[in-house]
């Protein structure tokens, strides 16, 4: 390679850095630097699961001082919704549990974003929990100096905690989460022989512009540490972006390549239209890596029937409700959920950041016209889409093939 070339990707990535730095006209504050509250957390193995709760809890109540809170209700939404949860069914605790399933948020969200597949499956008579992986959950900043083999640890804490209240585990993962149970997944044997399956939503086997994330700590040095700079006004994720954050997801998307293969059942659901991952490293990870049964759900325009039932292509545009395709962040929740869903009391317009007037146009609770999708949409205003219009048959179709007994489905490639 000629050093024209060596040189031209991390050069491509100071312009985009400055860019974003320069442009997006919100102060970094505290709240943008690290207060060590998440990144400290021990993981016992023999510390009950809602211990765990109750600790995290309180970590998430000291950060709240670094942020501009005022009303209790609010304080008590955010604790809430970042916080890590566990379901009995039917809130028995004494009686021996056939099915547990450990659900796992992705990069810079919290256990909220799998609180609905959580509720669904503790309907299913599972034991559902869901952890908070360091670094989130508290202030952005907490993830400029945050580690992936401790969001590793923190996983295998979440494994651990099911070995004397389930006879089976199943691991459910969304985007950052999805490499996480993939990970896992590949060391399940090594790990817990009560892991029999895996659910992966988005999963981020690959991130978008990885040629250009990798040089990350180059720019770190250099002084720059986030790609985008927000208000961080939603209760359940962070709205701002630090490096770090993208580069150990890098990292941890490292530890997946290779020729190993999974040997336990995958179910996978992701949208082609996602910018975020790379549809189709996940789809040739899910052809080449795994070798027990498997199953994909593709939301695409325009789906076409596959006559194989591993491989299931499902409609992603809803013109009745203006849904012209599914976003990253939208598999995981329900239309009903009461802050992302149809009628939420969230709206998604940071693509607007740099420009108040479409940012205003993006936010008007009259606009009926407002488009929803992904961040790729060519739209003059758009919303991302937060929910998934499919939610309740697309969790049916994961539940069913996680319970299945039938290991004789066929295996096949798809495109």
């Amino acid at each position: 390679m000629s050093l024209n070339k060596k040189i031209k990707t991390p050069y491509a990535l100071l312009i985009l850095f400055l860019f974003f730095n320069s442009c997006t006209g919100i102060k970094k504050e505290i709240r943008h630097k690290s207060s060590g509250l998440s990144s400290s957390y021990s993981y016992k193995t023999d510390k009950p699961f809602s211990e765990y709760i109750k600790d995290t809890r309180k970590i998430i109540a000291k950060s709240i001082k670094f942020k501009n809170i005022k009303e209790k209700t609010e304080y008590e939404k955010i604790i809430e919704a970042n916080s890590p949860f566990e379901f009995y069914p039917d809130k028995k605790k004494n009686k021996k549990i056939k099915n547990g399933i450990l659900l796992i948020h992705g990069l810079t969200d919290s256990p909220f974003m799998m609180r609905d597949i959580g509720k669904y499956f503790r309907e299913k008579s599972f034991l559902t929990r869901a952890i908070l992986l360091p670094g989130h959950g508290t202030i952005p900043g907490d993830l400029t100096d945050i580690k992936y083999r401790q969001w590793i640890e923190a996983v295998k804490y979440g494994i651990n905690s099911f070995e004397k209240e389930t006879e089976n585990l199943y691991i459910a993962g969304f985007s950052t989460g999805g490499a996480l149970a993939l990970y896992f997944g590949l060391n399940s044997q090594q790990i817990s022989k009560k892991i029999k399956g895996i659910i992966l939503l988005s999963p981020a086997v690959k991130i978008f512009n990885e040629s250009l994330i990798k040089h990350i700590k180059l720019y770190e040095k250099l002084g720059w540490k986030w790609l985008i700079v927000a208000k961080d006004k939603d209760i359940a994720r962070y709205e701002s972006f630090c490096l770090n954050a993208a580069y150990q997801v890098y990292l941890l998307s490292s530890e997946l390549k290779g020729e190993k293969k999974i040997e336990i059942p995958v179910i996978m659901a992701l949208s082609q239209d996602d910018p975020i991952i790379v549809p189709n490293a996940a789809k040739n990870f899910f052809n080449k890596r795994i070798s027990s049964r498997k199953k994909i759900i593709l939301y695409k325009n325009n789906p076409s029937i596959n006559k194989n039932r591993n491989i299931e292509e499902r409609e992603s545009r809803y013109p009745n409700q203006n849904i012209l395709n599914f976003s990253h962040i939208s598999l995981p929740i329900s239309p009903d959920n009461y802050h992302y869903g149809k009628n939420g009391d969230y709206k998604h317009c940071l693509r607007y950041l740099k420009n108040k007037q479409k940012s205003a146009r993006c936010l008007d609770e009259n606009n009926k016209d407002i488009a929803y999708g992904s961040l790729n949409l060519k739209e003059d205003i758009f919303r991302r889409l937060t929910y998934n219009p499919d939610f309740k048959n697309m969790c049916d179709t994961l539940y069913n093939f996680i319970i299945s007994s039938d290991s004789n489905s066929e295996v096949s490639n798809i495109k």
